[in-house]
């Protein structure tokens, strides 16, 4: 019995030590410390802590490995080593002939182990173990509980910090994914925080007032900094609301009313604000703001310069004007059709000649319409010749119909 409460009070002392020297360490620190002084009281060849990963093929990845010299590399695959059985959340103990038993564990191989003690990182009952934490002798073991019972002591500690670990990362990687897709987005990113929040209750003069008054640029991308005339987002973090799209554009201020109206949904406008040279630029802007409990707390959004695209409908515009007065001044018939056959366009020339009239031919086919029956394989074979010749011109001659008459045309 006395045998017994000394060996007890070992390895209490054991515990509290290891505890004490590694409780204000954490992350890698944590582990790096945790495994030397659990391989010093333990009196283990190495003490490893290693983490589940995942992808193409499952693996354990070092957090920690104390063997007197730390390994440059010790990562292994999980199928067929001893932590693979630990994955599935049961502690292993092996007194003898390890690598034998486990003949595939790279890891075992690399370390000359003999025997070893395993247990699962559990973060939190229910879970699947996020890791291991293992110590591995170069001899045989005839007892491996006590080892075993140390270990599940610093497990629990140990799956806490691995849990952070990850969770860090994933939010750091979340981060990384959201700074990369801002900085590298073609179209202005933005976001508006206010002073204080906005209520919603009030009316939309109330809203735009103290969405003015309390809003600032908390954030924005390059891309809206260049549509400002500015290279960098620093240069434009933090103007005023009034400085960025002043209310005394009607455009601007009928959007801001736009977004209140919709409770501050997803809105889609298009605002034409004046450059600082006086010029108007085109902007098609979306927005949702974030309310919680009746108050306006953030807005973000998207700007998109459509200038240039509301530059070329214009000129669009203007050209296809410019021809359709062509085509009205020409005393030539002029038809134009869809590839269907439809009619899409006819002059007023042909309307006076044949005596047909718009409503006569709106959605009609022209070979039903205006082609005799016996030449429509004709003039349909010469418009499919048309379309697959599209560079250059094709001749052909046929009757016109008319409400009362035909005419032969060319």
């Amino acid at each position: 019995m006395a045998s017994g409460r000394l060996h007890s009070n070992h390895q209490k002392r054991s515990v509290l030590q290891i505890a004490r020297r590694v409780s204000a360490t954490i992350g890698n620190d944590f582990f790096c410390a945790m495994a030397k002084h659990l391989a010093q009281a333990l009196a283990a060849d190495c003490v490893f802590v290693g983490e589940f990963v995942g992808g193409q093929v499952e693996r354990v990845k070092r957090l920690a490995v104390f063997a007197g010299v730390e390994p440059d590399d010790f990562e292994f695959e999980l199928a067929g080593s001893a932590a693979a059985e630990i994955a599935l959340g049961k502690a292993i103990l092996c007194r003898a002939g390890a690598q034998r038993r486990f003949p595939s564990d790279k890891a075992l191989k690399r370390l000359r182990a003999d025997a070893f003690a395993g247990v699962p990182l559990i973060a939190s009952e229910g879970t699947a173990p996020a890791g291991v934490l293992m110590a591995v002798y170069r001899k045989t073991v005839p007892n491996l509980s006590v080892a075993k019972s140390i270990l599940e002591i610093f497990a629990p500690r140990a799956a806490a910090e691995l849990e952070r670990k990850q969770e860090h990362e994933r939010l750091s990687e979340s981060e990384q994914r959201y700074r990369a897709f801002v900085s590298l987005n073609c179209d202005g990113m933005w976001r508006i925080e206010f002073e204080q929040p906005v209520s919603t209750e009030g009316t939309e003069e109330q809203q735009l007032e103290q969405i003015y008054r309390y809003g600032y640029l908390a954030e924005c991308n390059d891309a809206l900094a260049r549509q400002f005339g500015f290279e960098k987002a620093g240069q434009l973090t933090g103007w005023r609301l009034n400085d960025l799209a002043p209310l005394s554009n009607p455009s601007v201020r009928e959007a801001n009313l736009y977004a209140i109206r919709s409770k501050h949904a997803f809105t889609t406008v298009e605002t034409a604000p004046i450059n600082r040279d006086g010029t108007r630029r085109h902007i098609l802007r979306s927005q949702w703001g974030i309310v919680e409990n009746g108050m306006l707390l953030r807005v973000w959004g998207t700007a998109r310069d459509i200038t240039n695209l509301k530059n070329i409908e214009r000129e669009l515009d203007a050209s296809e004007r410019q021809m359709a007065d062509l085509l009205e001044s020409l005393n030539l018939l002029v038809v134009m059709l869809h590839e269907d056959g439809t009619i899409a366009f006819c002059n007023k020339h042909l309307y006076l000649l044949t005596g047909w009239s718009s409503a006569d031919v709106a959605g009609k086919n022209w070979f039903d319409l205006m082609i005799p029956p016996e030449d429509r394989d004709k003039a349909q074979a010469a418009f499919a010749s048309a379309k697959l010749q599209s560079e250059a011109a094709t001749h052909f001659e046929c009757p016109l119909l008319g409400p009362k008459e035909r005419r032969w045309i060319a």
